[in-house]
């Protein structure tokens, strides 16, 4: 899987079943683990409609959404 990637206001990802996603970043309303093992992890949309379940950990997710 590839790594999330912040990319001019928005967040890369490839969820688990390999789609490619390209959320801006002001839309996502929480991270969020998705397994005890803290290995994968569910990006929320607003509204909590839509949720995109990725192969890394919230951290990785966290720090990317985060860095400047």
């Amino acid at each position: 899987m590839n790594e999330p990637v912040r990319e001019s206001g928005f967040l890369c990802v490839t969820d688990i079943q390999g789609i490619r996603h390209a959320v801006r970043l002001s839309s996502i309303s929480a991270l969020r683990d998705a397994d005890e093992d803290r290995t994968e992890a569910m990006i929320v949309i607003h509204g909590g409609r839509e949720a995109i379940l990725v192969a890394h950990d919230l951290d990785q997710v966290f720090t990317e959404i985060t860095r400047l």
